[in-house]
């Protein structure tokens, strides 16, 4: 949270000879936000330089303000995330700028965009289209198949039953549904989310 240490970490990063890597430093965050110019070092195999990025210059993108992207508890946080990915006019404004802006830095880090202003085009369109909520609901369903993987190979023979599976893999409400059904749940019922300690989003009832 210092950009004093930026060099410190670049050099880190190229002596464990990392092939590309950006360390951010943004009006006290370590990541790319609507918040102003963001101090930066890039890191690659020929060495470390540091980098000035105008986010605000970028089209469409607002200046905001940290209250602007304060989140609540993890029930807010997922419907946040849900409306954010479902696209549209919702996947707009200083969350959705803050999470393409990193997601393009991303695209530019690993290699799929020239630059990290090219990149962020290519984020906030796939936002706005709802393709992160479609890779969303792929992830969830990976995700619970994975799992359900997981526990077949712990259990011995007596234990495999489908009332034990069910028990314990994926929360019994998640059965023959996608993403896209909880979500469209969601929207119709108001119920609450909460993100379970494997990182995927359990429907409470």
């Amino acid at each position: 949270y210092s950009p004093s240490l930026l060099p410190v970490y670049g050099q880190v990063l190229y002596a464990l000879k990392v092939e590309h890597a950006l360390v951010v430093h943004c009006c006290g965050l370590d990541e790319l936000a609507p918040l102003g110019t963001a101090e930066a070092v890039e890191v690659t195999r020929e060495g470390v330089k540091k980098l000035t990025i105008d986010v605000l210059a970028y089209e469409g993108v607002e200046k905001c303000t940290i209250a602007d992207l304060r989140g609540g508890d993890c029930q807010e946080n997922a419907k946040t995330l849900v409306e954010l990915f479902s696209g549209g006019e919702k996947s707009k404004g200083a969350v959705g700028d803050t999470v393409a802006l990193n997601a393009g830095a991303g695209r530019y880090v690993y290699g799929p965009a020239a630059s990290i202003e090219g990149g962020f085009k290519i984020a906030r369109a796939a936002l706005t289209e709802g393709k992160a909520l479609r890779k969303l609901e792929e992830w969830v369903v990976m995700t619970h198949r994975q799992r359900e993987k997981e526990v077949a190979a712990e259990a011995s023979p007596e234990d495999y039953t489908q009332e034990k599976m069910d028990a314990a893999s994926s929360p019994a409400t998640w059965k023959g549904k996608t993403m896209r059904d909880v979500v469209d749940e969601y929207r119709a019922k108001g119920d609450a989310w909460e993100g379970s300690k494997s990182g995927v989003f359990r429907y409470q009832q």
